[in-house]
């Protein structure tokens, strides 16, 4: 089973952060340079790279946690009310 399927995201939040990341990916392939051959070179693309990621990845969020405050989703409808926490049987009831 492969790491997408496991790790993708949920289908509320999907549309936000999938538009962002899919924006990021188009940017990097535009702005695309040669791989550094120092290993330090190369450590610093990366960390500025994850550091890209967890920039896209906190709007997202964000984006996300306001919707769910308005409480209205994107067709107009208001969200349900919220799950029921689950409350475990008593000790020792048959």
């Amino acid at each position: 089973m492969s790491c997408r399927r496991i790790c993708r995201p949920s289908r509320a939040g999907a549309a936000g952060f999938g538009t962002q990341s899919a924006d990021l990916r188009k940017k990097r392939v535009e702005e695309a340079a040669p791989i550094p051959r120092s290993r330090p070179e190369r450590l610093r693309e990366a960390k500025r790279r994850m550091e890209e990621e967890l920039e896209v990845e906190c709007r997202a969020n964000a984006a996300y946690e306001a919707y769910r405050a308005r409480g209205v989703r994107s067709d107009g409808r208001r969200f349900g009310r919220p799950p029921k926490p689950y409350q475990p049987p008593a000790a020792g009831r048959p």
